[in-house]
């Protein structure tokens, strides 16, 4: 369906608080400077094992709608989502006009958190990839 939400029985809102990545936990990428990213850095992704992990803590069980920013240069780059250490999808990530150019997912993905801490990591694929937060 070219609107994915609007035959869904839910209401999904792209406001809600931001976690930058370079503030995540970071393994084999790196935190570089990024003038027009949220907090002047973002994470370089740029080789298998890439990942950050977000810390998110949820009060109830309850489905969120999670937006990526990021940028590439890259045709058909792809980052893993895990949730909790399993897989839960993939995301296509589109080029940006240039490095500085930040965009956010086109249409985000739905994860279902459980009550208490919930680990997301976004993991390299392919290409290279910068993220600025979720």
């Amino acid at each position: 369906s070219e609107y994915p939400y609007l035959d869904k029985p839910v209401v999904y809102s792209v406001k809600g608080m931001q976690m930058a990545a370079f503030s995540a936990l970071i393994v084999n990428a790196k935190s570089v400077e990024s003038p027009s990213s949220l907090k002047g850095k973002a994470v370089q992704f740029s080789k298998t094992g890439s990942a950050v992990t977000f810390k998110i803590n949820s009060p109830v069980t309850v489905k969120k709608l999670i937006n990526y920013r990021y940028n590439t240069l890259a045709k058909d780059a792809k980052a893993t989502i895990e949730l909790n250490g399993k897989k839960v999808g993939t995301l296509n990530l589109e080029p940006t006009n240039n490095i500085y150019s930040f965009r956010n997912t086109r249409f985000g993905m739905v994860l279902s958190l459980q009550k208490g801490e919930n680990s997301l990591t976004v993991k390299y694929v392919n290409k290279p990839f910068n993220l600025d937060y979720i």
